[in-house]
């Protein structure tokens, strides 16, 4: 497998991504939320690049929406 290098977009998606997590106690963003977040208007470009940061090993993006873990995070939900 080659690995894509990384670009702006990819690691502002990927510290979205993770904020969001840290913020949601383990919930993945949505597309559009990850759109909005980034100022990147095209859901094909977020998808892309969620599917370039799979292929880095950097997450796990699964099929279905709200389906992204990061490698090596582990996530626990808040009591109270």
């Amino acid at each position: 497998m080659v690995k894509e290098s990384s670009s702006g977009n990819d690691d502002l998606i990927l510290k979205y991504v993770i904020d969001y997590k840290v913020a949601n106690n383990g919930r993945s963003p949505s597309h559009r939320e990850i759109s909005m977040a980034t100022g990147i208007s095209s859901i094909s470009v977020v998808n892309y690049n969620l599917h370039k940061l799979d292929n880095q090993g950097r997450i796990n993006y699964g099929k279905g929406t709200r389906n992204i873990s990061v490698a090596g995070a582990e996530w626990r939900l808040n009591a109270g």
